[in-house]
């Protein structure tokens, strides 16, 4: 079982009952929900711009459409993986130690894709987890 489970569970029943009892998620809702689990000190991603590079990023696609209120600002998987990669290897590199991306649909190609970049990340000591939520449950993706 992987270091943030239980965080990617928390989030997945806290997002079923979210959209249940709204008109969906927005990103700034799923960033608000990201920083009651974790604190102020992480990057989200959908979520507010921030010039800092926390130890934690958490990557969220929550494509659903009974789950997201509109379009506007939510990553696809292959966007958040992407997303993902950038901080990893870009001005975050060797500062965000751990990431986690939390998904509601799996995109297999876009694993593929950048499955050299999560090999290159994790060979530099990098925690890389990933998540697959639906209906308030949770299952850890060996990527």
């Amino acid at each position: 079982m992987g270091q943030f489970m239980g965080i990617a569970e928390r989030l997945a029943g806290q997002i079923a009952e979210f959209a249940a009892d709204s008109e969906g998620l927005t990103r700034k809702d799923l960033g608000r929900l990201v920083g009651q689990d974790l604190g102020p000190d992480i990057n989200c991603y959908p979520g507010e711009p921030t010039d800092a590079c926390h130890p934690v990023a958490v990557f969220l696609s929550i494509t659903d459409p009974g789950t997201r209120k509109g379009r506007r600002g939510h990553l696809g998987f292959a966007e958040a993986l992407k997303k993902l990669v950038q901080h990893m290897q870009g001005a975050c590199e060797g500062r965000t130690r751990a990431a986690v991306l939390i998904a509601d649909g799996w995109d297999a190609v876009a694993c593929h894709e950048w499955q050299a970049n999560l090999r290159r990340i994790r060979s530099g000591g990098a925690l890389i987890e990933m998540y697959l939520i639906r209906g308030g449950r949770c299952w850890e993706i060996d990527s």
